[in-house]
């Protein structure tokens, strides 16, 4: 219980606040001309730039504090590949169409590494991937869903995408799925069961259920 105390509090709480936070100040211009996201507090105007700056990197350093005296090198080191991913996206890869998608997808099969390493254990390549490719499919079926609102030009990697350009990669990540599973179905079968009926539910869902799409709206636009 302690660890995943410790775990929820450097990795959620610290590490990750400071790091969406970071990425709130960088796209700041952005997010002011965009329906919703003007509202946030950084655009918005009711928290300066400096103090974000400040707010993000005592919450990053706090994180990494807490993960270098209470785990193993192994989890430091995860921690600052975490930050080293997300500090591409906001600055490289968010810009490059695609290859925002797959930088922001990748650090959550992550966090099942992480997971795993904090136990003594290990995730197969196969599941790794599986994980990943669903990550990109809701990425991708959020991209989806910002391009229905207002202000979604305000995003100029946006512009390179068409709506059945996405969907066909929403699909193209499911095959991806089911090959993995069809190479590893022997090792964990629950969990690849578990992966492609979220995928189903969650990226299929919105497309076709209006509650699902409903929550994809708020998850990418709150």
């Amino acid at each position: 219980f302690l660890t995943l105390a410790l775990v929820y509090i450097s990795y959620n709480f610290f590490l990750y606040t400071g790091l969406y936070t970071l990425n709130d100040i960088i796209d700041r211009k952005s997010d002011a001309k965009h329906d919703k996201k003007r509202y946030r507090p950084i655009p918005s105007g009711r928290i300066s730039v400096r103090n974000a700056l400040i707010f993000a990197f005592l919450f990053v350093l706090l994180g990494l504090f807490i993960s270098f005296i209470s785990f193993s090198i192994n989890v430091f080191f995860i921690y600052i590949i975490f930050i080293f991913f997300n500090i591409f996206y906001s600055f490289v890869g968010k810009h490059v169409p695609y290859l925002e998608i797959v930088s922001n997808s990748i650090t959550h099969p992550m966090r099942v590494v992480l997971g795993a390493v904090l136990v003594g254990s290990f995730i197969s390549i196969n599941l790794f991937l599986a994980l990943f490719f669903l990550a990109c499919g809701i990425a991708t079926m959020r991209r989806i869903i910002e391009m229905h609102y207002k202000g979604h030009e305000a995003r100029p990697v946006l512009k390179y995408y068409t709506i059945k350009r996405l969907k066909f990669l929403i699909y193209l990540f499911f095959i991806f799925i089911l090959i993995t599973f069809s190479l590893d179905y022997k090792s964990r079968p629950e969990l690849y069961l578990f992966i492609i009926s979220l995928y189903i539910v969650l990226v299929f869902g919105a497309n076709y259920n209006e509650y699902m799409r409903k929550f994809f709206e708020w998850m990418s636009l709150k």
